[in-house]
């Protein structure tokens, strides 16, 4: 049994760009593709488990110690959208120069952290080095909530208590398949230097005042601060506050008492 920081990486939209390729066009896709942000989790020192069609999943802290491993689990996830960014600023698949309606490829990542069971697993013929318990499910139903929350790197609350400096805003609640009671989960978004810049310390501020005045159902007061917040929203996070901009709706539609 061993501390560890679980990842999970999913392209998203994967069946359309399938369904646009030939067999051999999506070998080259998914190996170009996964080639960086294996060497981003890598670069972080972590573990890759296994690759699982146009999915990863990771692990940090087994086989070896790695102390600071939440925070890397996140500094790795940062780096995976830079080179997804960079991937897409050069048309390196080649999906805008084949007319494709959405060019950009895009990713999910989720990430959680707990105690877990690691090490051989498989028959006695051939087995695989893994890791195994409720913190690896849990870590692959946030990477797909992070569609729903319209942010591309989600964490846990867990995760968000043990790293160290990384720029994170509060995503809200989300119910988790098999789960008796909500899971609080965080958008990541940026490094230690973000995390550090005035700018970021204003807009978290902001930020935090957004979700104190949705829980006390003061729509005039959100909506106000959910402009603000999305003035300061990098092109990262553009749709980030989609789900925050329903909730507010929807103390609109509230009868006053």
């Amino acid at each position: 049994s061993r501390e560890i920081s679980v990842m999970f990486m999913d392209v998203r939209g994967f069946t359309p760009i399938s369904e646009a390729l030939t067999a051999t066009e999506l070998v080259d896709f998914i190996n170009m593709l996964l080639s960086p942000l294996s060497d981003a989790i890598q670069d972080e020192l972590g573990t890759i488990d296994k690759y699982i069609g146009d999915s990863i999943m990771a692990f940090w802290n087994a086989p070896v110690s790695v102390p600071d491993h939440a925070t890397r689990a996140c500094r790795a996830a940062l780096k995976m959208r830079a080179a997804v960014n960079a991937l897409n600023a050069s048309d390196a698949f080649g999906f805008a120069a084949r007319g494709f309606k959405d060019p950009r490829v895009r990713i999910g990542v989720g990430i959680n952290g707990g105690l877990a069971c690691v090490g051989n697993m498989g028959s006695q013929r051939r087995f695989n080095y893994s890791a195994m318990g409720d913190v690896v499910n849990v870590a692959a139903r946030i990477e797909s909530a992070s569609k729903g929350l319209n942010t591309d790197l989600l964490i846990s609350e867990d995760v968000a208590q043990q790293e160290k400096g990384i720029a994170l805003l509060e995503a809200g609640e989300v119910a988790l398949k098999g789960k008796s009671r909500p899971t609080k989960v965080y958008a990541i978004v940026g490094d230690e230097a973000v995390a550090a810049s005035p700018e970021f310390g204003e807009w978290s501020g902001l930020h935090r005042a957004l979700l104190a005045a949705i829980e006390a159902g003061d729509a005039g007061r959100a909506s106000t601060v959910l402009a603000s917040c999305r003035d300061l929203a990098g092109e990262d996070m553009r749709d980030f506050y989609h789900h925050f901009a329903d909730q507010v709706a929807a103390l609109d539609t509230v009868p006053s008492q």
